[in-house]
């Protein structure tokens, strides 16, 4: 039953996905790569997509849209209603023992920075070790 393949063996890729044409129904650009491989492969558009009823097709790409989600849920809501917050950042001195002293920069979250980054910033900046705190996440 088994055939003798020629070699080297011609594999045909899409060029969507980059995946071999009976993978691309798996794939997350399904409707993209059946417009592509009815353009540029069609013998294997017809050998593997038109075997199929166009139900199938349909149901195919119906299943492939359900897959795409958003991240977040209702917690996401919350964050895209961006109420109008006043921008301050205030900058002060805690004492830490005797006379040795930490200064303190909060509202940077106000002016939508990146605390990582800033406290990265502040450190090479400065020459000192910077932190974010809690109450400031």
């Amino acid at each position: 039953m088994t055939t003798k393949a020629d070699y080297p063996l011609k594999v045909n890729y899409c060029g969507i996905c980059s995946l071999p044409p009976e993978y691309c129904q798996n794939g997350p650009f399904f409707d993209k790569c059946k417009e592509w491989m009815e353009d540029n492969l069609p013998e294997d558009y017809a050998k593997i997509f038109l075997n199929k009823t166009a139900e199938e097709l349909e149901a195919m790409s119906l299943g492939n849209e359900k897959k795409k989600q958003t991240r977040g849920g209702k917690a996401m809501k919350n964050i895209t209603k961006k109420q109008e917050v006043q921008r301050q950042v205030v900058v002060g001195r805690s004492m830490r023992a005797r006379k040795k002293y930490v200064t303190l920069v909060r509202g940077l979250k106000t002016c939508d920075l990146d605390l990582k980054k800033c406290s990265k910033s502040f450190g090479q900046k400065f020459a000192c070790g910077s932190s974010i705190t809690r109450e400031e996440r």
